[in-house]
């Protein structure tokens, strides 16, 4: 399915008390989940008709990360000081707390039968979904470890990082297969994988990287913000993708070519602070928006015929 790039604004949901860093898909049902500054976990209606929020817990310091177990009986949410908190989702209470990294958790996957964290002592640890538990880790880097994407179709993990490089890890024994060096200038903030060949990543550089994993002369690389990029999404079924930015502002990319779709910022009723986190919905029709102004926006991008 194709898309136009006229995107109509939903709604805006307000009530954290502070910056919201990542937001979370409750997938097969009506709701998503917001967390951020506040230590607060609050879902929300993926339809907009409810402009309140129901708050299911809250924890003691700033969430940066979150991911639901496959069942989503279990919610692993990392903070800033590098505690990681099990959330059981049948009576919204936290059931353990454990410090294992140095820093902050900037991101926590969910790989069956595991959750990976990657932390600011620059430390990947693979943790126990049974046990609630640290199985074991690597140092990847003497810098932070920034974003992680789970390949479904391998045993693979590709983890962003402060210094720049993507590290290529395999997810059974936590062992690196390669580096990818000098991707970005500084942080890689958000990173996935495109069909077999490519990566696209975005960080603190402001650059928005194609990177092809079989021949580097292919590589594509453009000034895709005037700040940082701190998330990059695709658009499932789609040769879109949708990129957040410290700019104020998201913006849609062809995926082949990354040349600029859409671009929406607060003249046209978007964020007034940083945009810190993007959720395309199940439909793939809406998707939502948080960032530092604390509140979270519901967008609807209409569909076009072949």
């Amino acid at each position: 399915m194709k898309y136009r790039p006229d995107i109509t604004k939903i709604i805006q949901l307000t009530g954290h008390n502070g910056s919201i860093y990542h937001l979370l898909d409750r997938v097969h049902s009506p709701y998503f989940i917001s967390m951020g500054g506040d230590g607060w976990i609050v879902q929300w209606k993926k339809d907009g008709s409810d402009e309140n929020g129901t708050l299911l817990a809250t924890v003691d310091g700033k969430i940066f990360s979150g991911c639901f177990t496959a069942e989503a009986q279990l919610l692993a949410i990392g903070d800033f000081a590098g505690d990681v908190y099990w959330l059981d989702m049948k009576d919204n209470r936290i059931i353990r707390r454990v410090r294992q990294h140095t820093g902050s958790v900037y991101d926590l996957k969910f790989k069956d039968p595991y959750i990976y964290s990657a932390g600011a002592d620059g430390y990947l640890v693979k943790w126990s979904v049974e046990t609630l538990m640290p199985l074991e880790s690597i140092r990847l880097s003497t810098q932070a470890l920034r974003s992680i994407f789970v390949d479904e179709n391998s045993d693979t993990l590709y983890i962003g990082s402060s210094d720049g490089n993507i590290y290529v890890v395999d997810s059974r024994n936590l062992t690196l297969i390669s580096t990818i060096p000098g991707v970005h200038k500084s942080s890689v903030f958000s990173v996935m994988k495109l069909e077999d060949e490519y990566l696209i990543s975005g960080g603190r550089d402001a650059l928005l990287v194609k990177s092809s994993l079989i021949n580097p002369d292919k590589t594509v690389a453009v000034n895709a913000h005037w700040y940082t990029i701190n998330k990059i999404v695709r658009i499932p079924q789609t040769r879109l993708l949708i990129t957040a930015s410290r700019d104020k502002s998201f913006r849609i990319w062809n995926a082949d070519d990354l040349s600029l779709v859409s671009h929406t910022d607060m003249q046209k009723s978007g964020h007034i602070n940083s945009v810190n986190s993007i959720l395309v919905f199940d439909g793939y029709d809406s998707f939502a928006t948080a960032g530092d102004d604390r509140s979270v926006i519901i967008w609807k991008m209409n569909p076009v015929s072949e």
